[in-house]
């Protein structure tokens, strides 16, 4: 079958026809076409990788288009979004204007409305159904990919809270997967037809390395090598990339480093300069370079890399690109690369599939795994992909070869049924009107897939009624003859995509603020958001040491060392340290070697304390509470450029940031008329002339 034969019956195609080409579709993009959903029927498409179900979701949104209809692509990921949003402009060039929206969870983001495709995360949609956003009324279709994540621990409430909303709004849903092990359960509670295939078009090869040879399922391939690295070496012979996953950050540089030595023997010199390039690129991307990017750089040139949640976004694009391009042959990474962005290699190697976490070394899920191997296998390049799990011992073969090469994908479970992210939801659902009473916030519940699959309508009753007294004694809601009406602070707090806890510890910590850094940091370091840095036994001497010269700065009361609370409220004071070396102008390579925080992690974690400390200021301003909201603006400049309070003139200036703000600052330039009066060539002298001419090009008259 081919997209031209639908256009006799969906004239709106024909465009895209000519567009995409006159190609044989695959057998589950076929079976999705003469399903009918076109028709704007529910789908449930669940496939293996590579196997085309993105193009089924661009047809949707063609004729979507066409109807006159707006359309919502959902993803996980920022990275994926970027992605999917550069394929989509490409595929459509003017048919539809395209738009993304992936930033700020705080602000209502109306011009991305004025798009016919917008492509969001799921926390940013939700985000904009909370501040009202006009244009979603006009919203008919919404592309959920990755529906599987509903049974993720962190995002899965958010999807499923998502879907319970647009069903019960009558909107047009298009949900994909490559790995559900209940495709009928999720399709009958979606309304949804239902097409699941195992076609791939590349074939998948899935082994298990041990005792020097790689066994593949049903016997259809035995491959001896001495160990995995010349495993990776043959394949590197033969002109394929591949992808090497392990358990941790430091597995992930070690190994490309290794993986580095097998591979410059094979670079041209026409490669070597690019990688040259490239190295000084990844280098450039960050103003003051750590160690880590040096090793990252140094990597690179033997073309190799590394990728893990420690990168910047910049440093991951660039590595991703090159890697697309061919120029880098192998990337060792974290399960960071496990789901999103499109990096198909013909070999995938998971040397790790144990990882570390608060209960100690654990196997990793099946559903992860098969994302994980899916990853082997280039359309249009090979005619099949390699995916080798490496194993110790013959115990351990046998459990990978049975528990994961041999499973079926994982059945999904719904997380919603926990008091605080129903909690978190249902603020949100009495704020928008959605559940103006107890009945109907129990009614939507029961309406999610939860409700669909557990069916314990009593335990939802309950939880229901436990959440809302939370949200009535900490002043976001009142209940009034069974009637749910949000308070200002309650209608603040949904806004600010807070959790109504976070949100009661902020409420709780401005009844007698102290006004100082360390403080309020500790405040929002102290809120579940954010990610805090893990104390180690050896660390106690010196944070005890440190606690006791701030602890009458801190906002947070000290709990008893033998409490619950008490490992959190440590985390979140060790988090505070590193934050205030950072605001004092100390450099990321420091904060690498004493906290253990790389550069992506950081500006990860400064991004959410920007979001956490507007909040505060919010709050404080809802509770008209003196002087905070002043001082959490001038303190999160602080966060976002790293600076001493007197830097905070010359930093917001067009290409000045810390450092240079700081030689400026030094040689006597302070304000703004000091530059415009200097003169470009005094200015030149500190910071260069370039930066000092677009500088002074950039200051008012």
């Amino acid at each position: 079958m081919k997209i031209k034969e639908l256009t006799t019956k969906y004239p709106e195609l024909t465009k895209l026809s000519e567009r995409i080409g006159d190609f044989e579709l695959y057998p589950p993009q076929a079976e999705a076409l003469k399903s009918g959903f076109l028709d704007g029927k529910n789908l449930l498409l669940a496939s293996p990788t590579s196997s085309g179900k993105t193009l089924v979701a661009e047809i949707a949104m063609a004729v979507n288009k066409k109807r006159g209809g707006k359309s919502i692509y959902l993803v996980p990921l920022r990275s994926l979004a970027k992605e999917k949003y550069d394929d989509f402009k490409e595929l459509f060039n003017g048919e539809l204007s395209v738009g993304m929206s992936i930033g700020d969870l705080t602000t209502k983001d109306d011009r991305i409305g004025k798009s016919d495709l917008i492509v969001c995360s799921y926390e940013k949609f939700d985000s904009l159904i909370r501040h009202g956003a006009s244009w979603i009324k006009d919203v008919s279709l919404v592309i959920v990919d990755e529906v599987h994540l509903i049974d993720d621990t962190s995002r899965g409430p958010v999807i499923e809270v998502l879907l319970t909303r647009l069903k019960l709004m009558n909107k047009w849903i298009v949900a994909l997967s490559a790995t559900i092990g209940n495709p009928t359960v999720l399709g009958q509670w979606l309304k949804a037809i239902v097409i699941q295939s195992s076609y791939r078009p590349v074939k998948l090869l899935e082994g298990v390395f041990n005792s020097e040879q790689v066994i593949f399922k049903n016997d259809e391939r035995v491959i001896s090598a001495p160990d995995y690295p010349d495993l990776i070496n043959n394949t590197l012979l033969n002109g394929k990339q591949s992808l090497i996953f392990v358990s941790n950050r430091r597995s992930a540089e070690s190994v490309a480093e290794k993986m580095g030595e097998l591979v410059k023997k094979s670079l041209s010199n026409t490669d070597l300069t690019a990688l040259n390039e490239l190295s000084r690129r990844v280098l450039k991307a960050i103003s003051s370079p750590t160690t880590q990017c040096k090793r990252l750089a140094s990597c690179i040139k033997n073309g190799t890399a590394f990728n893990h949640a420690g990168l910047i976004n910049e440093q991951k694009a660039l590595i991703e690109s090159a890697y697309r391009a061919g120029l880098i042959k192998i990337i060792s990474c974290t399960t960071v690369l496990a789901y999103g962005v499109s990096l198909p290699a013909y070999m995938v190697v998971i040397r790790d599939f144990k990882r570390f976490s608060d209960d100690g070394m654990n196997y990793f899920p099946v559903s992860e795994y098969l994302q994980i191997a899916g990853r082997a296998g280039r359309s249009g390049y090979d005619v099949e992909g390699l995916s080798v799990l490496v194993t110790n011992g013959d115990s351990e073969r046998e459990l990978a070869y049975n528990e994961y090469l041999c499973a079926k994908p994982s059945v999904i479970v719904s997380k919603l049924g926990v008091e605080p992210v129903m909690r978190f939801h249902a603020l949100s659902l009495i704020c928008d009107g959605t559940s103006s009473s107890i009945t109907t916030l129990i009614n939507f519940f029961k309406e999610s897939f939860f409700g669909f699959d557990y069916g314990g309508e009593e335990f939802i009753e309950s939880r229901v009624r436990i959440v809302t007294n939370d949200l009535v004694n900490w002043g976001f809601i009142n209940e009034l003859n069974n009637h749910l009406v949000p308070t200002k602070l309650g209608m603040r707090v949904n806004e600010l995509y807070l959790d109504p806890l976070s949100a009661y510890k902020i409420i709780k910590g401005l009844e007698e603020p102290v006004i100082n850094p360390i403080g309020f940091i500790h405040l929002a370091s102290s809120c579940g958001e954010i990610q805090s840095i893990r104390v180690q036994k050896n660390d106690y001497p010196f944070i005890l040491e440190e606690l006791a010269v701030h602890e009458d700065e801190l906002i947070v009361q000290k709990p008893s060392p033998f409490s619950y609370e008490y490992e959190g409220f440590m985390r979140a004071f060790k988090t505070s340290l590193m934050i205030n070396e950072w605001i004092s102008e100390r450099g990321e390579d420091l904060l690498l070697e004493e906290y253990g925080i790389p550069p992506g992690s950081l500006h990860q974690l400064l991004a959410n304390l920007e979001w956490i400390l507007y909040s505060i200021g919010e709050i404080a301003d809802v509770k008209q509470v003196k002087g905070v909201k002043e001082f959490t603006n001038g303190l999160i400049l602080r966060v976002k450029y790293g600076v001493k309070s007197d830097l905070l003139t010359l930093v917001s200036l067009r290409g000045i940031g810390r450092v240079r703000a700081r030689k400026l600052y030094i040689n006597g330039f302070k304000t703004v008329s000091e530059l415009r009066s200097a003169g470009i060539e005094k200015i030149s002298k500190i910071i260069g002339p370039n930066t000092a001419r677009k500088l002074i090009d950039s200051l008012d008259p």
